[in-house]
């Protein structure tokens, strides 16, 4: 059995829909409206964790396992585990904190919104590299 299937991050080789198409499609148009500010990052946020639902409830086979198979798209699972997981509880966490008025007035919350900063700051980065190399690979495959 090869296992070619894991370097093909961005799906390069994947030339037929699957059923984890309709996600990573979602997936992408989300990335490319948050990229272009299209949306806030809220709407990001609860979309994208729609997106994280939903491409783990795929990843199940039958008896409930989770199996990662020449189908599934690594970008997407490297990116919710790596970056959105991190991202979103940082932001989840500061909204909290912003309906609590004696968090936000905390001498140390600067502190607070200038890691928030260089979080988001390098949140885009791997938003604008996913969709740089998404559209390589889409046009390897023309």
């Amino acid at each position: 059995m090869s296992y070619d299937y894991l370097d093909d991050q961005f799906g390069q080789f994947r030339t037929t829909p699957n059923k984890f198409s309709a996600v990573e499609n979602q997936a992408i148009n989300l990335l490319r409206q948050y990229a272009d500010a299209q949306i806030s990052s809220d709407e990001f946020g609860d979309g994208f964790m729609q997106v994280s639902q939903d491409f783990k409830n795929l990843m199940k086979d039958e008896s409930g396992c989770y199996v990662f198979s020449e189908e599934t798209p690594g970008w997407l699972n490297l990116f919710i585990g790596n970056k959105f997981v991190n991202w979103n509880k940082l932001r989840l966490t500061v909204n909290a904190a912003r309906e609590k008025p004696e968090l936000a007035s905390n001498p140390r919350w600067p502190m607070v919104m200038n890691m928030v900063a260089n979080e988001d700051a390098a949140f885009m980065e791997a938003i604008k590299y996913c969709l740089k190399e998404l559209d390589n690979a889409a046009k390897q495959k023309k």
